[in-house]
């Protein structure tokens, strides 16, 4: 017997014997790792997970044309001045941001902590600042 430090005790399986008991119930490990990923499927709404599928796509499709995955901290910077070159605002960029770490963490290549690069924070920054600017010099350039 265990204890379990709540006060419950759980037997062994190995019994008194100490012998390797066989499972009573094998463990159905495939069949455990599709609700695991059913389970995160829906941690995200429907139009979250269907911005989030293309915003990925996009990411994807600018590794693989210009450099590897999983992302570099480097290629996250340029990833960004890529979106600004295009147009996106800031707040757009930090959407694809965190879709981008949705796919780092659904392919397990690890997460890439944005607050573990500040220069990151200072890009952000520096495009809404650009953008207001622009919106104060000429505002029918929103």
């Amino acid at each position: 017997m265990v204890s379990t430090g709540t006060g419950a005790r759980i037997s062994s399986a190995s019994g008194a014997t100490g012998h390797a008991a066989t499972p009573r119930n094998k463990l159905d490990k495939k069949g455990l790792d599709g609700a695991v990923d059913f389970v995160c499927g829906q941690a995200l709404v429907d139009s979250t997970r269907r911005t989030y599928a293309a915003a990925k796509k996009r990411y994807v499709r600018f590794c693989t044309t210009h450099y590897v995955l999983p992302s570099t901290e480097q290629n996250l910077y340029r990833y960004v001045a890529s979106l600004v070159k295009e147009g996106m605002r800031a707040t757009s960029i930090k959407y694809y941001l965190s879709a981008v770490r949705h796919l780092h963490i659904e392919e397990g290549w690890g997460t890439p902590n944005m607050a573990d690069m500040p220069k990151l924070e200072l890009v952000i920054r520096g495009i809404k600042k650009h953008r207001e600017r622009q919106v104060m010099l000429d505002p029918g350039s929103q």
